[in-house]
C-alpha cells in the first residue's frame, strides 16, 4: 500500500514521507525509502521547525506534502498488521504539534476495519482529526488509473476528495 501511496502522491506532484521504521523495507534490488518522491529527511522540510513535529512525524507511514511545503494534503496511516486506535493516536500527536493546520487524517485499511475506523474516529478523543478512509481496494482502483493513464503532475489538491471517506458523523 505504502509503494501505491508513494506514486499516487508523485502523480499527484506531492512529495511524500514515509515512516523511518519502513523506509528499509525491500523492493526488488531497492528500497521503499528510496523512490523517486520519497523524502529522505524531516530536515528537507522548513514547515516542521520544530523537533517535537519531526519526532511526531516520524512515525507516521505516509505524509504528503505540496512541492513547496506549504501544504500537507494528507497524513496517512495504513493500518494492516497494528491497530486503527495506535493509527488515530500517531495522527493525533501530529496534529497537536500543529493545531492551525488544515489537511486530511485518513486511514487506509481494507473495508473489513470500515466499522471499527468509524467507531474510533467518532470518539471523543479523536473526533478533532475528522478522519477520513480509504480502502485498500480504492488505493488500488486509484494507483491502477494513474497508472492506465499515466497520469502525472496533477496540481488539483482536492483530486483525491472523492476517493475519501468522511468518518466523522455530523
Amino acid at each position: 500500500m505504502q509503494v501505491a501511496l508513494v506514486k499516487i502522491g508523485n502523480a499527484l506532484n506531492f512529495r511524500t514521507w514515509i515512516a523511518k521504521n519502513d523506509r528499509s523495507i525491500p523492493l526488488g534490488d531497492s528500497q521503499l525509502g528510496k523512490l523517486d518522491g520519497v523524502l529522505q529527511s524531516l530536515e528537507e522540510i522548513p514547515i516542521f521547525h520544530s523537533a517535537e513535529m519531526r519526532q511526531a512525524v516520524s512515525l507516521i507511514d505516509c505524509v504528503w506534502f505540496t512541492p513547496d511545503f506549504k501544504f500537507i494534503p494528507a497524513v496517512i496511516e495504513v493500518e494492516h498488521s497494528t491497530g486503527v486506535t495506535s493509527g488515530l493516536t500517531r495522527m493525533l500527536k501530529f496534529r497537536e504539534t500543529m493545531p492551525s493546520w488544515n489537511t486530511r487524517f485518513t486511514i487506509v485499511a481494507d473495508s473489513s476495519l470500515r466499522n471499527k475506523v468509524v467507531s474510533e474516529g467518532n470518539n471523543t478523543v479523536f473526533r478533532r482529526l475528522q478522519t477520513k478512509f480509504m480502502s485498500y481496494a480504492t488505493v488500488r482502483e486509484l494507483y491502477g488509473l494513474i497508472q492506465k493513464y499515466n497520469l502525472s503532475g496533477v496540481v488539483e489538491q482536492n483530486f483525491i476528495e472523492p476517493f475519501l471517506e468522511n468518518v466523522v458523523e455530523k
